[in-house]
């Protein structure tokens, strides 16, 4: 079993089939060896949804160029995100799917799940500089969140066919 299809069992079944006993014998340990490095479940999904948030990042890195023009670079990163949703599905619908208990949230989880976000209101910041437009730290977030957000919206609704859907059935345009 190799990491996308751990991914896609978590992700069929909601995390719920998956076993650190079930894990262990996939990799070849005993299921004692297991609990030494994974107290529980949300251990062990915690783990995953790091290495998953590190590729997800890498993506990026690897998708997005550094730009003069916060607008142009902020653009490319909204493509990297619905290319990142398409190439790695299963990837991307465990991030926003699996649910971990608030107790779990350490620093690392909060770092490297917030690095592409980080990236984004730089980027929106420097947007409102680049045309002088007043702004405070909240109109910032709060414009980085509603991007993203529509975003979101959209990759979900497109990637679940209901978009697909609606322009069939109202007989829009296709583009």
């Amino acid at each position: 079993m190799g990491f996308s299809d751990l991914l896609k069992d978590i992700e069929n079944n909601e995390g719920e089939m998956i076993s650190l006993r079930a894990l262990s014998k996939e990799v070849g340990i005993t299921p004692s060896a297991v609990y030494n490095h994974f107290a529980d479940k949300s251990a062990l999904l915690m783990a995953i949804k790091i290495r998953v948030y590190e590729i997800f990042n890498k993506f990026f890195t690897d998708n997005c160029t550094e730009s003069e023009n916060p607008a142009r670079a902020l653009v490319e990163m909204w493509l990297a995100y619905f290319h990142f949703s398409r190439k790695y599905s299963s990837q991307f619908r465990f991030l926003f799917r699996a649910s971990l208990p608030m107790e779990w949230s350490t620093k690392e989880i909060i770092d490297v799940s917030c690095r592409c976000l980080a990236k984004a209101r730089s980027l929106a910041f420097a947007i409102h500089n680049k045309y002088q437009l007043h702004c405070t730290e909240e109109v910032v977030v709060n414009s980085t969140l509603l991007i993203w957000s529509q975003l979101h919206g959209i990759v979900t609704l497109r990637s679940s066919g209901l978009i697909g859907a609606a322009v069939s059935h109202q007989q829009w345009p296709a583009n």
